[in-house]
């Protein structure tokens, strides 16, 4: 049975954006921190963020962007969540790129674009 179902399973899923693991947290209007659960079978998160710093002509930080491919592993036994805390600054642009498998979600200094 085990070796079956390594066999039919994938290593890894991408997360959709409608799943029920998915947790975006607002305050108002701004959206604070985003949750994402590993769910049955994919209980391990395995999205690292790639990172770009964006300067201006004289070097000054002027964007900070955060890329996620949304993705889970196989496992039953471990369980890994992401958490991500949403910076935003009037000096600094900050940009998180969430990419689930049904949709790009942007989260500019706690604004939501979806693409």
């Amino acid at each position: 049975m085990v070796i079956l179902c390594m066999v039919l399973v994938p290593d890894t899923i991408k997360i959709d954006s409608e799943n029920a693991g998915v947790k975006f947290i607002y305050d108002g209007k701004s959206v604070t921190d985003v949750y994402v659960d590993g769910t049955f079978l994919y209980g391990m998160v395995t999205s690292y963020p790639s990172d770009e710093i964006i300067r201006d002509l004289e070097g000054n930080v002027i964007e900070k962007i955060q890329t996620y491919d949304m993705t889970a592993a196989f496992s039953i036994r471990k369980r890994m969540d992401l958490k991500v805390h949403i910076e935003s600054s009037d000096d600094i642009k900050y940009t998180y790129i969430f990419k689930f498998a049904d949709k790009d979600i942007t989260i500019t200094n706690g604004k939501v674009l979806e693409s």
